[in-house]
């Protein structure tokens, strides 16, 4: 696997960070039309059963799913770095790591009336990063749940969240939800 330590700056549970300025992301995932979210989920390579019927575009992935140290863009970055980068950049500014890396980076669709199931994000990979949603688009009955909590997440904030604990997501609006998702981690000096 990998020979680094347990992240002891990962949340136990649920973290809000800031809000972080999303017009223009939003606007422009706002345009994306049903073709282009079902033509880039066809590529996708986080096929899980768990996210059901969720659709994703992804921009950055790691390379294996057994380290989150090496990951590589995908075409579709160069069109949305410009967009995404300065968000993403801003929501962690909290962490104040020297240098930091994004190791996956992608826009999640939860379509209106589905839910992701519950799981833990059981790979390697994923259990240093900071995992980290900021909801683009979402309605008021859209929750990401731990066992005994449901929470509403605000469009704009940035939600670091506690992938390695058993969570789940649910729509129960009439509209999609839209997520960006990316992982985070300090790099050693």
């Amino acid at each position: 696997m990998t020979d680094m330590p347990a992240n002891p700056n990962k949340t136990p549970l649920l973290r809000k960070l800031d809000h972080v300025d999303i017009h223009d992301l939003q606007q422009a995932v706002s345009g994306l039309s049903k073709t282009v979210w079902e033509q880039t989920n066809h590529t996708k390579p986080n096929r899980f059963a768990a996210l059901n019927k969720t659709q994703h575009i992804v921009f950055k992935f790691i390379d294996s799913f057994s380290d989150w140290r090496k990951s590589h863009t995908l075409p579709l970055w160069k069109e949305w770095e410009h967009l995404i980068l300065p968000v993403i950049q801003k929501a962690v500014t909290p962490y104040q790591y020297e240098k930091g890396e994004f190791s996956r980076i992608m826009l999640a669709l939860l379509p209106a009336g589905e839910k992701i199931t519950r799981h833990i994000d059981g790979a390697p990979a994923a259990q240093f990063p900071h995992k980290l949603h900021i909801p683009i688009i979402t309605n008021s009955k859209t929750f990401f749940c731990f066992d005994k909590q449901r929470f509403n997440f605000e469009t704009g904030a940035v939600y670091e969240v506690n992938n390695n604990i058993y969570h789940w997501a649910e729509n129960n609006g009439d509209t999609n939800r839209v997520h960006l998702i990316f992982e985070y981690f300090p790099v050693p000096g």
